[in-house]
Protein backbone atom coordinates (compact mmCIF):
# COMPACT_ATOMS: atom_id res chain seq x y z
CA UNK A 1 0.00 0.00 0.00
CA UNK A 2 1.39 3.38 -1.03
CA UNK A 3 1.70 5.96 1.75
CA UNK A 4 0.86 9.55 0.86
CA UNK A 5 2.74 12.06 2.98
CA UNK A 6 0.78 15.00 4.32
CA UNK A 7 1.70 18.40 2.91
CA UNK A 8 0.88 21.89 4.08
CA UNK A 9 -0.10 24.83 1.90
CA UNK A 10 0.12 28.43 3.04
CA UNK A 11 -2.23 31.09 1.72
CA UNK A 12 -1.64 34.79 2.36
CA UNK A 13 -3.93 37.78 2.05
CA UNK A 14 -3.13 39.79 -1.07
CA UNK A 15 -3.47 43.13 0.71
CA UNK A 16 0.11 43.53 1.92
CA UNK A 17 0.44 46.21 4.61
CA UNK A 18 2.59 49.21 3.72
CA UNK A 19 5.90 49.58 5.53
CA UNK A 20 5.33 50.97 8.99
CA UNK A 21 1.56 50.50 8.69
CA UNK A 22 -0.64 48.30 10.78
CA UNK A 23 -0.17 44.54 10.11
CA UNK A 24 -2.92 42.26 8.91
CA UNK A 25 -6.12 42.20 10.96
CA UNK A 26 -6.35 39.42 13.58
CA UNK A 27 -8.97 37.67 11.43
CA UNK A 28 -10.20 38.03 7.86
CA UNK A 29 -13.15 36.08 6.44
CA UNK A 30 -13.06 34.55 2.94
CA UNK A 31 -16.54 33.60 1.64
CA UNK A 32 -17.09 29.85 1.22
CA UNK A 33 -19.07 30.24 -2.02
CA UNK A 34 -17.88 31.62 -5.35
CA UNK A 35 -19.11 31.68 -8.95
CA UNK A 36 -16.37 30.79 -11.47
CA UNK A 37 -16.09 29.98 -15.16
CA UNK A 38 -15.25 26.30 -15.67
CA UNK A 39 -13.41 26.17 -19.02
CA UNK A 40 -13.52 22.36 -19.09
CA UNK A 41 -17.33 22.48 -19.22
CA UNK A 42 -17.61 25.85 -20.92
CA UNK A 43 -20.05 27.23 -18.32
CA UNK A 44 -20.43 29.17 -15.12
CA UNK A 45 -20.43 27.03 -11.97
CA UNK A 46 -20.64 27.58 -8.24
CA UNK A 47 -17.70 26.39 -6.17
CA UNK A 48 -18.55 25.80 -2.52
CA UNK A 49 -16.61 24.82 0.57
CA UNK A 50 -18.39 22.33 2.81
CA UNK A 51 -16.85 19.66 5.02
CA UNK A 52 -18.01 16.08 4.58
CA UNK A 53 -18.69 16.41 0.82
CA UNK A 54 -16.95 14.56 -2.02
CA UNK A 55 -16.85 17.61 -4.30
CA UNK A 56 -16.57 21.39 -4.23
CA UNK A 57 -19.13 21.87 -7.04
CA UNK A 58 -22.63 22.81 -5.90
CA UNK A 59 -24.24 21.20 -9.00
CA UNK A 60 -22.74 17.84 -8.01
CA UNK A 61 -24.21 17.91 -4.50
CA UNK A 62 -27.79 16.58 -4.51
CA UNK A 63 -28.99 18.83 -1.68
CA UNK A 64 -27.72 21.96 -3.47
CA UNK A 65 -28.54 21.27 -7.13
CA UNK A 66 -31.68 23.37 -7.17
CA UNK A 67 -30.45 26.22 -4.94
CA UNK A 68 -29.70 29.50 -6.69
CA UNK A 69 -27.42 30.86 -3.97
CA UNK A 70 -26.09 28.03 -1.80
CA UNK A 71 -23.99 29.04 1.19
CA UNK A 72 -20.67 27.44 2.07
CA UNK A 73 -18.60 27.67 5.22
CA UNK A 74 -16.63 30.88 5.66
CA UNK A 75 -12.85 30.48 5.80
CA UNK A 76 -10.92 32.45 8.40
CA UNK A 77 -7.40 33.78 7.79
CA UNK A 78 -5.55 34.52 11.04
CA UNK A 79 -3.08 37.43 11.05
CA UNK A 80 -3.01 37.39 7.25
CA UNK A 81 -2.43 33.67 6.71
CA UNK A 82 -4.24 30.34 6.33
CA UNK A 83 -2.35 27.07 6.76
CA UNK A 84 -4.11 24.18 5.00
CA UNK A 85 -3.20 20.49 5.20
CA UNK A 86 -3.42 18.33 2.07
CA UNK A 87 -5.78 16.14 4.12
CA UNK A 88 -8.29 19.01 4.05
CA UNK A 89 -9.04 18.18 0.43
CA UNK A 90 -12.24 20.22 0.03
CA UNK A 91 -10.72 23.31 1.58
CA UNK A 92 -7.55 23.01 -0.50
CA UNK A 93 -9.50 22.43 -3.75
CA UNK A 94 -11.88 25.31 -3.08
CA UNK A 95 -9.08 27.80 -2.34
CA UNK A 96 -7.29 26.78 -5.51
CA UNK A 97 -10.40 27.16 -7.70
CA UNK A 98 -12.31 30.14 -6.30
CA UNK A 99 -12.12 33.61 -7.84
CA UNK A 100 -10.77 35.13 -4.61
CA UNK A 101 -7.42 33.49 -5.43
CA UNK A 102 -5.34 36.01 -7.41
CA UNK A 103 -3.98 33.20 -9.66
CA UNK A 104 -7.42 32.51 -11.19
CA UNK A 105 -7.68 35.38 -13.70
CA UNK A 106 -9.17 33.20 -16.43
CA UNK A 107 -11.92 31.65 -14.32
CA UNK A 108 -12.77 34.64 -12.11
CA UNK A 109 -16.24 36.10 -12.65
CA UNK A 110 -16.84 39.14 -10.41
CA UNK A 111 -15.04 38.15 -7.19
CA UNK A 112 -12.48 40.52 -5.61
CA UNK A 113 -8.90 39.26 -5.29
CA UNK A 114 -8.35 38.44 -1.62
CA UNK A 115 -5.45 35.99 -1.26
CA UNK A 116 -2.66 34.04 -2.94
CA UNK A 117 -0.89 30.69 -2.52
CA UNK A 118 2.66 31.28 -1.36
CA UNK A 119 5.91 29.33 -1.19
CA UNK A 120 5.28 26.59 1.36
CA UNK A 121 8.77 25.99 2.72
CA UNK A 122 9.77 29.63 2.98
CA UNK A 123 6.52 31.04 4.33
CA UNK A 124 5.53 28.20 6.65
CA UNK A 125 8.50 29.10 8.84
CA UNK A 126 7.49 32.78 8.74
CA UNK A 127 3.92 31.95 9.74
CA UNK A 128 5.16 29.78 12.59
CA UNK A 129 7.50 32.51 13.86
CA UNK A 130 4.71 35.10 13.73
CA UNK A 131 2.33 32.81 15.59
CA UNK A 132 5.03 32.13 18.18
CA UNK A 133 5.56 35.87 18.64
CA UNK A 134 1.80 36.39 19.02
CA UNK A 135 1.69 33.64 21.68
CA UNK A 136 4.55 35.32 23.58
CA UNK A 137 2.81 38.69 23.47
CA UNK A 138 -0.46 37.21 24.71
CA UNK A 139 1.32 35.33 27.51
CA UNK A 140 2.97 38.56 28.69
CA UNK A 141 -0.34 40.45 28.87
CA UNK A 142 -2.05 37.61 30.75
CA UNK A 143 0.65 36.47 33.18
CA UNK A 144 3.20 39.24 33.79
CA UNK A 145 3.02 41.30 37.00
CA UNK A 146 0.26 43.90 36.60
CA UNK A 147 2.61 46.83 37.41
CA UNK A 148 4.88 45.76 34.56
CA UNK A 149 1.96 45.28 32.16
CA UNK A 150 0.53 48.69 33.05
CA UNK A 151 3.90 50.46 32.77
CA UNK A 152 4.70 48.83 29.44
CA UNK A 153 1.27 49.66 28.05
CA UNK A 154 1.65 53.31 29.08
CA UNK A 155 5.15 53.34 27.53
CA UNK A 156 3.66 52.24 24.20
CA UNK A 157 0.82 54.76 24.37
CA UNK A 158 1.64 58.05 22.65
CA UNK A 159 -1.45 60.24 23.03
CA UNK A 160 -1.73 62.11 26.35
CA UNK A 161 -5.49 61.56 26.58
CA UNK A 162 -5.03 57.82 25.97
CA UNK A 163 -2.32 57.67 28.65
CA UNK A 164 -4.67 59.27 31.17
CA UNK A 165 -7.38 56.76 30.24
CA UNK A 166 -4.98 53.82 30.56
CA UNK A 167 -3.90 55.01 34.01
CA UNK A 168 -7.49 54.72 35.22
CA UNK A 169 -8.10 51.16 33.98
CA UNK A 170 -8.55 48.25 36.39
CA UNK A 171 -6.21 45.24 36.30
CA UNK A 172 -8.40 43.21 33.95
CA UNK A 173 -9.14 46.22 31.75
CA UNK A 174 -5.43 47.01 31.37
CA UNK A 175 -4.61 43.38 30.55
CA UNK A 176 -7.34 43.33 27.90
CA UNK A 177 -6.17 46.65 26.44
CA UNK A 178 -2.56 45.41 26.35
CA UNK A 179 -3.71 42.21 24.66
CA UNK A 180 -5.40 44.24 21.94
CA UNK A 181 -2.15 46.16 21.35
CA UNK A 182 -0.24 42.87 21.23
CA UNK A 183 -2.60 41.31 18.69
CA UNK A 184 -2.53 44.35 16.41
CA UNK A 185 1.24 44.15 16.02
CA UNK A 186 2.88 41.24 17.90
CA UNK A 187 6.33 41.92 16.43
CA UNK A 188 6.35 45.58 17.51
CA UNK A 189 4.97 44.59 20.93
CA UNK A 190 7.63 41.93 21.59
CA UNK A 191 10.56 43.80 20.06
CA UNK A 192 9.66 46.87 22.12
CA UNK A 193 10.34 44.89 25.30
CA UNK A 194 13.85 44.16 24.03
CA UNK A 195 14.62 47.77 23.08
CA UNK A 196 16.78 49.28 25.81
CA UNK A 197 15.40 52.81 25.96
CA UNK A 198 11.79 51.57 25.99
CA UNK A 199 12.65 49.03 28.69
CA UNK A 200 14.10 51.86 30.76
CA UNK A 201 11.04 54.00 30.11
CA UNK A 202 8.91 51.17 31.53
CA UNK A 203 11.07 51.08 34.67
CA UNK A 204 10.82 54.86 35.13
CA UNK A 205 7.02 54.61 34.91
CA UNK A 206 7.10 51.80 37.49
CA UNK A 207 9.22 54.03 39.74
CA UNK A 208 6.64 56.80 39.45
CA UNK A 209 3.85 54.38 40.40
CA UNK A 210 5.98 53.16 43.32
CA UNK A 211 6.39 56.74 44.63
CA UNK A 212 10.15 56.70 44.08
CA UNK A 213 9.87 59.48 41.51
CA UNK A 214 7.34 62.27 41.01
CA UNK A 215 6.33 63.25 37.49
CA UNK A 216 5.64 66.99 37.48
CA UNK A 217 3.88 67.36 34.13
CA UNK A 218 3.31 71.10 34.46
CA UNK A 219 7.01 71.94 34.88
CA UNK A 220 8.24 68.98 32.79
CA UNK A 221 10.37 67.58 35.60
CA UNK A 222 11.12 64.26 37.25
CA UNK A 223 11.62 64.75 40.97
CA UNK A 224 12.88 62.39 43.64
CA UNK A 225 10.48 61.64 46.49
CA UNK A 226 12.79 63.62 48.78
CA UNK A 227 12.05 66.76 46.76
CA UNK A 228 15.23 67.18 44.67
CA UNK A 229 14.97 67.54 40.92
CA UNK A 230 16.30 64.64 38.86
CA UNK A 231 15.89 65.98 35.34
CA UNK A 232 14.01 68.65 33.38
CA UNK A 233 13.15 68.35 29.70
CA UNK A 234 12.90 71.15 27.16
CA UNK A 235 9.61 71.86 25.47
CA UNK A 236 8.94 69.32 22.72
CA UNK A 237 10.77 66.44 24.40
CA UNK A 238 8.91 63.54 25.95
CA UNK A 239 10.21 63.72 29.54
CA UNK A 240 10.23 60.07 30.61
CA UNK A 241 11.72 58.81 27.34
CA UNK A 242 14.28 61.63 27.46
CA UNK A 243 15.51 60.46 30.87
CA UNK A 244 15.44 56.81 29.73
CA UNK A 245 17.62 57.66 26.72
CA UNK A 246 19.99 59.90 28.71
CA UNK A 247 20.49 57.15 31.30
CA UNK A 248 22.08 54.88 28.67
CA UNK A 249 25.12 57.04 27.82
CA UNK A 250 25.15 59.96 30.29
CA UNK A 251 27.16 58.95 33.38
CA UNK A 252 25.22 61.23 35.73
CA UNK A 253 21.84 59.87 34.70
CA UNK A 254 23.11 56.29 34.42
CA UNK A 255 24.01 56.43 38.11
CA UNK A 256 20.66 58.01 38.98
CA UNK A 257 18.85 55.32 36.97
CA UNK A 258 20.80 52.56 38.73
CA UNK A 259 19.91 54.03 42.12
CA UNK A 260 16.28 54.21 41.04
CA UNK A 261 16.42 50.53 40.06
CA UNK A 262 17.95 49.65 43.43
CA UNK A 263 14.99 51.26 45.15
CA UNK A 264 12.56 49.66 42.72
CA UNK A 265 14.07 46.24 43.45
CA UNK A 266 13.42 46.70 47.18
CA UNK A 267 17.00 46.94 48.41
CA UNK A 268 16.96 47.90 52.06
CA UNK A 269 18.90 51.17 51.96
CA UNK A 270 20.04 53.28 49.02
CA UNK A 271 21.52 56.71 48.63
CA UNK A 272 20.78 58.39 45.32
CA UNK A 273 24.13 60.11 44.66
CA UNK A 274 24.44 63.50 42.94
CA UNK A 275 20.71 64.18 42.94
CA UNK A 276 19.35 63.35 46.41
CA UNK A 277 20.67 65.01 49.55
CA UNK A 278 18.56 63.11 52.04
CA UNK A 279 18.81 59.41 52.71
CA UNK A 280 15.91 57.33 51.36
CA UNK A 281 14.77 54.10 52.94
CA UNK A 282 11.82 51.73 52.55
CA UNK A 283 9.49 50.55 55.29
CA UNK A 284 7.72 47.18 55.58
CA UNK A 285 4.83 48.43 53.44
CA UNK A 286 7.18 49.19 50.52
CA UNK A 287 6.45 52.92 50.82
CA UNK A 288 9.42 55.19 50.14
CA UNK A 289 9.90 57.52 53.11
CA UNK A 290 12.37 60.28 53.98
CA UNK A 291 14.46 59.68 57.09
CA UNK A 292 15.00 62.19 59.88
CA UNK A 293 11.27 62.94 60.24
CA UNK A 294 10.33 64.58 63.55
CA UNK A 295 6.94 63.73 65.03
CA UNK A 296 4.92 66.91 65.78
CA UNK A 297 3.27 67.84 69.05
CA UNK A 298 -0.22 66.32 69.15
CA UNK A 299 -1.78 69.54 70.48
CA UNK A 300 -0.54 71.37 67.38
CA UNK A 301 -2.13 68.69 65.21
CA UNK A 302 -5.49 68.78 66.99
CA UNK A 303 -5.99 72.54 66.69
CA UNK A 304 -6.00 72.51 62.84
CA UNK A 305 -9.15 72.06 60.76
CA UNK A 306 -7.56 70.04 57.95
CA UNK A 307 -10.60 69.96 55.64
CA UNK A 308 -10.95 73.74 55.65
CA UNK A 309 -7.17 74.21 55.45
CA UNK A 310 -6.91 72.01 52.37
CA UNK A 311 -9.84 73.84 50.76
CA UNK A 312 -8.11 77.14 51.45
CA UNK A 313 -4.85 75.86 49.94
CA UNK A 314 -6.63 74.77 46.77
CA UNK A 315 -8.47 78.09 46.51
CA UNK A 316 -5.15 79.93 46.87
CA UNK A 317 -3.46 77.64 44.30
CA UNK A 318 -0.99 76.45 46.91
CA UNK A 319 -2.21 72.91 46.29
CA UNK A 320 -3.08 71.65 42.82
CA UNK A 321 -4.39 68.50 41.21
CA UNK A 322 -2.32 66.43 38.78
CA UNK A 323 -4.69 63.68 37.62
CA UNK A 324 -5.68 61.92 40.85
CA UNK A 325 -2.66 63.25 42.76
CA UNK A 326 -2.47 66.19 45.18
CA UNK A 327 0.67 68.24 44.45
CA UNK A 328 2.39 70.74 46.71
CA UNK A 329 5.55 72.26 45.29
CA UNK A 330 7.63 69.23 44.24
CA UNK A 331 5.86 66.62 46.36
CA UNK A 332 2.69 64.68 45.67
CA UNK A 333 0.21 62.44 47.47
CA UNK A 334 -2.19 59.84 46.10
CA UNK A 335 -5.14 61.15 48.11
CA UNK A 336 -6.34 63.78 50.59
CA UNK A 337 -6.06 61.20 53.37
CA UNK A 338 -2.42 60.48 52.50
CA UNK A 339 -1.65 64.21 52.49
CA UNK A 340 -3.22 64.72 55.94
CA UNK A 341 -1.45 61.63 57.30
CA UNK A 342 1.94 63.00 56.22
CA UNK A 343 1.24 66.42 57.78
CA UNK A 344 0.17 64.85 61.08
CA UNK A 345 3.36 62.79 61.17
CA UNK A 346 5.92 65.43 60.13
CA UNK A 347 6.66 68.44 62.34
CA UNK A 348 8.36 70.34 59.49
CA UNK A 349 5.36 69.98 57.22
CA UNK A 350 2.98 70.88 60.03
CA UNK A 351 4.96 74.01 60.84
CA UNK A 352 4.64 75.20 57.23
CA UNK A 353 0.91 74.38 57.17
CA UNK A 354 0.30 76.37 60.39
CA UNK A 355 1.23 79.57 58.56
CA UNK A 356 -1.94 79.31 56.48
CA UNK A 357 -4.01 76.82 58.51
CA UNK A 358 -7.62 77.29 59.54
CA UNK A 359 -7.70 76.87 63.32
CA UNK A 360 -10.67 75.10 64.93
Amino acid sequence: MKTILEQSYVYQLSRVPAKGARPYPPTEIIPGTCKVYDSSKGQERTAIYLTGQKTIWADEIDALKNQLNPRGRNIIFTNGYKLVSSKERNLHDYLNVCGYNEANNESRMDSPILFRLIDNTKKAETVFDEQKMLDQARYFTSNEDIKTVRAYTIALTKNAADIQRVQGLSEYEIRLYARQLAEKNPQFFIEGMREQSLERKVNVIKAIYSDILIHDEADRMLIWKGGDMLIKASLGLELIMYFAEQSIDNKKYTEAYNNMMDMLNNKSKVKAKQVVKEEIEEDDDDEVIVSNVITPNQDDVNEIDFDETIKKMFDSNILRKNGTWIVWEHKKWKSRAAFIKDIKGDAKLLERIKEIAVIK
